[in-house]
């Protein structure tokens, strides 16, 4: 059985949860909403409330893709050279190893590419070089895709798995369709704001 919090609510249920809302807001003085009424209100609002913003996964693996593409297109690997460079400076006037485990070569990027950049320039530019370069591209195409599912696993737990967690609300917003955002995700998320200072 699905967890109610992650279903969306139907039209229907949200007619319903509108008329119980107006009832419990207007009654909210009186004895004359019954205890039915309230937990099936806050049943509804439960479940409306428990999503988060997300386009569908194959839609999200594209854009990530694409990011990763225009960070390469603004110059990363540029940078990723030139601070490998001044870094190896360093290490060997150092006498020191090199170690990938620690500080800024735990960001995603430098493991991919590290074949690549221990290369020389002339190197980069071979048949092999540009081999290396598309497999460090793939690979950190595919960590970045990875990480992101782990934040989205991670916020699926921390915030939405225990009923019983006091967390902030959680809300949910289809931003699969940008052409659509002004309607499914920025009037959606005024209305809520809205609501929420009322």
């Amino acid at each position: 059985m699905s967890d109610p919090r992650n279903e969306t609510i139907n039209e229907e249920e949200k007619t319903k949860l509108d008329s119980l809302l107006t009832k419990v807001s207007a009654n909210s003085q009186s004895e004359e909403v019954s205890t039915e009424d309230m937990y099936s209100c806050l049943e509804l609002v439960d479940r409306a409330r428990a999503k988060m913003l997300h386009p569908k996964d194959r839609l999200l693996d594209e854009r990530l893709d694409g990011r990763v593409d225009d960070m390469i297109d603004c110059g990363l690997v540029r940078e990723m050279q030139e601070f490998h460079s001044s870094y190896n400076r360093h290490r060997l006037e150092q006498n020191l190893e090199a170690d990938y485990t620690r500080g800024i070569f735990q960001s995603i990027g430098f493991k991919e590419f590290h074949r690549y950049l221990v290369m020389s320039p002339e190197e980069q530019q071979s048949k092999k070089g540009q081999k290396l370069f598309a497999e460090g591209l793939w690979l950190m195409k595919q960590v970045t895709k990875r990480y992101s599912r782990r934040q989205k696993k991670w916020i699926m737990q921390r915030f939405l798995s225990t009923p019983d967690r006091q967390v902030p609300p959680i809300y949910g917003l289809d931003a699969t369709d940008v052409s659509q955002w002004e309607h499914l995700v920025r009037d959606r998320a005024f209305d809520i704001v809205e609501d929420c200072l009322e």
